[in-house]
């Protein structure tokens, strides 16, 4: 979850909200606790990253008998595709619309008349936009299995080593 995310569940407003109003509502105040939430939400995720390395304890040694990186530093950039396509999925309809209006108010500026309406996703049903979000996501998410495929096929010397997480001797 990004902290973005986190600052809209209600624990956080509530939160937020009864120390504004109990400290004062000036805009300083305001900037204060919203960074003092992130800092602690990057307090939080340090712990949580320091604790799965030290409970996996793969980072620097063995696990199981087997020599080997700390996998999730090989496998994170396969995530990517994925928060792409979210982030394409959920915010095209935004884009497009505002360069429909961008190139209105061009064509306005440029034939000195009043901007035409532009609805450019205006012929897409709600069914064809919500299976166009999930086409992107599904997509995205098939990229980063292939992504990460690959990197397990270069980081283990059979199928049977990525299951077990035996990372290839460094003379292979």
């Amino acid at each position: 979850m990004s902290f973005d995310g986190f600052t809209s569940t209600p624990e956080y407003q509530s939160l937020l909200f009864g120390l504004r109003d109990a400290v004062g509502a000036s805009a300083a105040v305001e900037i204060l606790l919203y960074l003092g939430g992130f800092v602690g939400f990057l307090l939080v995720f340090g712990v949580v990253m320091w604790a799965t390395e030290v409970v996996a304890g793969v980072s620097r040694g063995t696990w199981r008998g087997a020599t080997m990186a700390f996998a999730p530093t090989a496998f994170a950039p396969t995530l990517l595709p994925i928060a792409v396509a979210y982030e394409i999925a959920h915010n095209y309809p935004f884009v497009v619309e505002n360069l429909g209006q961008f190139v209105a108010v061009l064509w306005a500026l440029v034939t000195g008349g009043h901007p035409p309406s532009v609805e450019l996703l205006g012929w897409l049903s709600l069914g064809a936009y919500w299976w166009s979000q999930v086409l992107l996501v599904v997509g995205g998410h098939v990229v980063a299995v292939v992504a990460a495929h690959a990197v397990a096929m270069e980081r283990y010397s059979t199928v049977a080593a990525a299951r077990r997480g035996t990372r290839r001797s460094s003379s292979s």
